[in-house]
């Protein structure tokens, strides 16, 4: 899998600055999907106030939502753009040590 981190408000043609990764990805299932779920929780209230719902329309919501699922990603490389420290078209490459 492959992402690209960047700010949308970057203007054409001025120095952009940006980072792509590659590495795997999978669903996270038991403990890391728990975890997952909270800290999607924490960062959007209303997904857990939704969750712990208790009128129909929230349980039926709460179903809905507790069928989408989370992913773990795990980088292995980097690809970093920063034309004001680097310069033009200039990517630095890295590989994304593993955990022991």
């Amino acid at each position: 899998m492959a992402m690209t981190v960047f700010r949308s408000n970057q203007t054409w043609g001025e120095p952009d600055r940006g980072v792509q990764l590659f590495g795997r990805c999978h669903q996270a299932e038991g403990g890391v999907a728990d975890r997952a779920a909270r800290l999607y929780g924490d960062r959007f209230p209303m997904y857990a106030k939704i969750l712990t719902g208790t009128t129909a329309a929230a349980r039926n919501q709460a179903r809905l939502l507790r069928s989408f699922r989370f992913y773990r990603f795990l980088p292995s490389r980097v690809k970093i753009l920063d034309e004001r420290v680097f310069g033009g078209g200039v990517f630095v490459l890295a590989d994304v040590m593993g955990r022991k």
